[in-house]
């Protein structure tokens, strides 16, 4: 797998910083999955640097780079107590070899979409103006 930072996952995985795998994150997870995934910039106390949605489904993500702290402060464990317990799931990954696995085990995975069957406002993607009906 190649992001577009040009940076192979498994090859380049050991030694990223934890600001660089923060946006292979972001990246992986709205490219290679059907969520929605964001920088979480106006963070609360221990609240993960990853916020998303997958499946309906709030996610949370704490990246920690492998050369840093590996245990989750008090505040963070406050913060993913409070996540699962309002119904979000929280992880903590720390290489893009720990998100792959994480995104195949729960399937979230995009699958290869097809544009013969989208249909937008009951439309065709086919149909041209003449044959379009009106909603």
């Amino acid at each position: 797998m190649v992001l577009s930072m040009g940076i192979t996952g498994m090859e380049a995985d050991h030694g990223l910083s934890a600001k660089i795998l923060q946006v292979l994150t972001i990246e992986f997870m709205n490219t290679e999955t059907r969520g929605l995934f964001w920088s979480n910039l106006y963070r609360t106390s221990g609240s993960s640097n990853v916020m998303g949605i997958m499946d309906g489904r709030a996610v949370a993500i704490q990246v920690r780079s492998q050369r840093g702290r590996k245990n989750l402060v008090q505040s963070q464990l406050t913060f993913s107590e409070n996540f699962r317990q309002a119904g979000g799931q929280y992880y903590v990954i720390s290489s893009m070899e720990d998100l792959q696995e994480l995104a195949a085990i729960h399937s979230w995975h995009r699958e290869k979409e097809s544009l013969d069957g989208l249909q937008i406002l009951g439309h065709s993607p086919h149909a041209t103006s003449r044959n379009r009906k009106m909603p």
